[in-house]
């Protein structure tokens, strides 16, 4: 369903070789070069370019790369909804930022699919860039990350607000003993972000989603969050 020539595009775009790209689909080097002079042909654009020897992706060539990522996310997308429909099972792929408390994720996480027969989740750790690109191309379900979204194609629902906090010697010289003081009772008046994570993480799939609250899950309406 997907046409071999947006296979041949995304793979040269990741290894900036024709010959590589051939290599890892088994078929030509000419026969990937021939791909690519039809795409540009049929979108009347320059797609690649090469610059001192090296090939890379022309700003037009940009938008064609993202817009066969999709594609390819959304065919994949489908194959595995249908798949699942067969398995009567559920997969969802969430996106993770290295800082993001991981690992209270990872645990809720696999509570969840003990306790829910017939979902599987896939959890990916990675850059925030990188998770917003996979979300823009249907690679993920939903991402939990730090800080607000920028991009105006991405819905986000913010889950929880995090403290700074100072945490100096008491003979510190540079600071007050009332500000030592004053940081020292907000340091304990700090909620713990991974139960907070566990309480209130948010499951969405394309069509649905649970939220964990106070330790139970209610069913939502449609929503893509990161």
């Amino acid at each position: 369903m997907i046409d071999q020539k947006l296979l041949s595009l995304l793979k040269v775009s990741e290894l900036k070789s024709y010959t590589k790209a051939a290599q890892q689909l088994s078929i030509t080097q000419p026969a990937v070069s021939q791909h690519i002079k039809a795409l540009e042909q049929e979108l009347g654009v320059r797609i690649f370019e090469r610059i001192n020897g090296q090939l890379v992706v022309t700003k037009q060539g940009e938008e064609v790369v993202k817009c066969a990522k999709k594609m390819l996310g959304l065919y994949n997308n489908l194959r595995q909804d249908l798949r699942d429909s067969r398995r009567l099972t559920t997969h969802l792929t969430i996106g993770v930022t290295h800082t993001a408390e991981s690992n209270p994720i990872a645990e809720a996480l696999a509570k969840y699919c003990a306790a829910n027969e017939g979902i599987s989740i896939k959890m990916i750790t990675d850059t925030i860039s990188n998770l917003y690109t996979m979300l823009n191309t249907y690679e993920l379900d939903l991402a939990i990350v730090e800080g607000r979204i920028a991009d105006p194609n991405i819905h986000y629902l913010l889950l929880d607000t995090d403290y700074l906090v100072l945490a100096v010697s008491v003979n510190h010289a540079k600071v007050a003993p009332t500000s030592i003081a004053r940081h020292r009772t907000m340091a304990t008046a700090l909620p713990s972000k991974a139960r907070l994570v566990l309480l209130r993480l948010l499951i969405i799939s394309s069509s649905y989603f649970l939220r964990v609250t106070d330790g139970v899950l209610a069913q939502g309406t449609p929503l893509i969050v990161s």
